[in-house]
């Protein structure tokens, strides 16, 4: 018989062995298959494809680099928190998904979530809430952003002048995406960028259109003060006036 027929035959009765007769893989201890179910590490798969750790914490690392790193791992805390870990090249987690409270997920920080969502830069030694991040919780209509002095720095105050006849430029507009929802109103990004000069003229950058919101107050608020002083200089005039016409009766008089 021809060596090929003889190799393809010994395959075909592994396999047959495989499906039929999952004890014979039970001594491994590691890969079983029932019918069209398999399981690693689980004697009796519940579903197509079962896999069950073996390490008190249940860590399950299906995707190792060459060089031991892991880059994604499956796993229980010892709190019992069930939890998916990407990693980079070095072993550093940088994406994070738990089932902590009905579900939470963050990106470049592992440890202490406490929010629904968290984008952070890493900077907090990988810890959430530190460094520069970004969260938010169900029901938020906005992301609540790290911006303390401490991390910041080359700091510059933008005047507030002229930024009402510059906003006044900007129209608000009603309209309809060509390829996606209906009957929206908003800015065109084209008009703040050239209006502005910030960001780009294809987005919008929602917190600088908040924050050329807060310079307009800022440049009302002045000109408010300046009306009331306008207006009290006024006041202390027609008092005058009237009185100089009162002594002027009462001397005619």
């Amino acid at each position: 018989m021809n060596r090929r027929i003889v190799l393809l035959t010994s395959l075909g009765l592994a396999l047959l062995v495989l499906v039929s007769a999952p004890s014979a893989l039970a001594q491994t201890g590691t890969l079983f298959v029932e019918g069209d179910k398999v399981g690693i590490g689980v004697a009796t798969p519940q579903t197509d494809l079962h896999i069950q750790s073996k390490t008190s914490n249940g860590n399950v690392v299906l995707v190792q680099a060459t060089g031991g790193h892991e880059l994604f791992r499956v796993y229980e805390t010892t709190a019992g928190d069930g939890l998916v870990s990407l990693r980079n090249n070095v072993g550093t987690e940088t994406f994070r998904f738990t089932s902590v409270a009905g579900g939470r997920l963050s990106i470049g920080c592992s440890a202490s979530l406490t929010s629904d969502l968290e984008l952070n830069d890493g900077s907090g030694s990988g810890v959430c809430g530190s460094g520069t991040f970004s969260k938010a919780d169900a029901g938020d209509t906005q992301f609540t952003t790290s911006s303390s002095r401490l991390i910041k720095e080359n700091l510059e105050a933008i005047p507030a002048d002229g930024i009402l006849d510059r906003m006044s430029k900007v129209n608000v507009y009603s309209y309809d995406f060509i390829h996606g929802p209906k009957d929206r109103i908003g800015l065109m990004a084209e008009d703040f960028h050239t209006i502005f000069g910030r960001g780009s003229d294809k987005m919008l950058n929602g917190h600088e259109v908040q924050l050329a919101l807060w310079l307009a107050v800022q440049q009302l608020a002045q000109r408010n003060r300046e009306l009331e002083s306008q207006n009290g200089e006024l006041v202390e005039r027609l008092d005058r006036i009237e009185q100089l016409l009162s002594s002027s009766q009462v001397a005619a008089q």
